[in-house]
């Protein structure tokens, strides 16, 4: 997924990566990491949608 992420996004997507991930740490993995998570929030809201729709019926 091609996402713009703000040079901050991507700083705090660095530092979470060094801290916990250390080997995982340059800017191609904090960009997948926010697509990942941005993804997810996507499908997440999705799915609370179509759970409420069924819900209503």
């Amino acid at each position: 997924m091609e996402n713009q992420h703000s040079e901050e996004e991507i700083e705090k997507a660095l530092n979470y990566l060094r801290l916990n991930h250390p080997d995982l740490a340059n800017r191609d993995e904090a960009i997948k990491l926010l697509d990942g998570m941005q993804d997810f929030a996507e499908d997440f809201v999705a799915s609370l949608s179509k759970e409420n729709k069924t819900e209503e019926s």
